[in-house]
C-alpha cells in the first residue's frame, strides 16, 4: 500500500515540474529583461554553441537605435530562437547567420 502512494505521489510531482517547465517556457526570458533583445540573442547564442562543438553562429545586429515594444522582441526572440533550433535538428546546419537591420529611415 505504501509502495503505490509513493509512486502516485512521485507521478503527480513529475507532473507538477513538467507544468512548472511549460509555463516558465511560456513565459518572458530573463535575459530580455535584463539585456534586452540584442544581448538576450547573444546569451541564446553563446548557449546554442556550447552544446555543439562545429556550430557557428553569426550575428549582425543593425537595429540599435530601434526601442521594440516588449510582446514584438518577445515574439522576435522566440522566432531566432525556433529558427536556429529547426535549423540545427532538421537542416543539420553547422553555420546560421542571422541578420537583424531595418528597412525604415530613423
Amino acid at each position: 500500500m505504501l509502495k503505490k502512494q509513493l509512486h502516485l505521489v512521485s507521478q503527480v510531482v513529475r507532473e507538477g515540474i513538467s507544468d512548472v517547465r511549460n509555463s516558465l517556457n511560456k513565459l518572458r526570458p530573463g535575459a530580455l529583461e535584463q539585456a534586452g533583445l540584442k544581448g538576450a540573442l547573444q546569451k541564446m547564442i553563446t548557449e546554442f554553441i556550447g552544446l555543439s562543438d562545429d556550430l557557428q553562429i553569426d550575428l549582425n545586429y543593425e537595429v540599435e537605435n530601434i526601442d521594440f515594444e516588449v510582446a514584438k522582441e518577445d515574439a522576435l526572440f522566440r522566432v531566432v530562437q525556433e529558427s536556429i533550433t529547426n535549423s540545427i535538428r532538421h537542416g543539420a546546419a553547422n553555420h546560421i547567420q542571422i541578420h537583424f537591420t531595418s528597412l525604415m529611415k530613423i
